[in-house]
C-alpha cells in the first residue's frame, strides 16, 4: 500500500493576496453584482447544465447576480447553447480553461456544485482555502469536508433545487 496525498496549497491559495476586481473588469460585472462561481471540466457528471437552470431561479430572487463557469470540455457547446435557450448570455460568463483560477476564486461571492457524483473535488478545496461559501450536493468526498451549515450548506444529489435557496441565503 502506497499513500498518495491528495490536497490544496493553503499557502498558495489566501484571499488576501487578490482582487477580485481584475474578473469583474474582464468580464464586464459591475462592481455591486453578486457572483457565482465554480470550476469545472463540462463533462456529465457536473451537470452543468442543471447548474444553469438553477442560476436562471437564482436570478429571480437576486436580480443583480452573475454566474462564472471556469473551464471547459465536451459539454461546451451544449452550455452555450442552453445559455441562449435561458436568454442568459449576458449573465453566466463562460471565459474558458485557466490556468491560473484564484482571481475567479477571489471573485466568487459563492462557489455554487451541482455534481451527481465526485471523487473530492480539488477546485472545491481551492474555494474554501480561498475562504468562498460553498454551496454543493453532498455528492462522493464532498460530505467529508463540507459539514451542511458549518463549512457551507449541502443538499442530496436527489435534491439539487435546495442549492437555489441556499445560494439566495447567502447572497442576501
Amino acid at each position: 500500500v502506497r499513500v498518495i496525498l491528495n490536497g490544496v496549497n493553503t499557502e498558495h491559495f489566501k484571499r488576501q493576496d487578490y482582487i477580485g476586481e481584475d474578473i469583474r473588469r474582464k468580464l464586464n460585472i459591475p462592481p455591486e453584482a453578486c457572483i457565482i462561481g465554480t470550476i469545472a471540466v463540462f463533462r456529465f457528471q457536473k451537470r452543468l447544465d442543471l447548474w444553469i437552470e438553477l442560476a436562471a431561479k437564482i436570478l429571480k430572487e437576486v436580480p443583480n447576480a452573475h454566474f462564472i463557469i471556469v473551464g471547459d470540455g465536451p459539454l461546451k457547446n451544449d452550455l452555450l447553447q442552453k445559455r441562449e435557450e435561458l436568454g442568459l448570455a449576458d449573465r453566466i460568463h463562460l471565459p474558458g480553461l485557466e490556468t491560473e483560477v484564484r482571481p475567479y476564486l477571489v471573485a466568487f461571492d459563492v462557489y455554487m456544485m451541482s455534481s451527481v457524483f465526485e471523487g473530492l473535488p480539488i477546485a472545491l478545496l481551492e474555494a474554501m482555502a480561498m475562504e468562498c461559501p460553498v454551496v454543493s450536493t453532498d455528492a462522493g468526498g464532498i460530505k467529508e469536508v463540507i459539514r451542511h451549515g458549518q463549512e457551507g450548506y449541502l443538499c442530496s444529489v436527489d435534491e439539487p433545487e435546495k442549492l437555489v435557496g441556499y445560494a439566495c441565503r447567502l447572497l442576501q
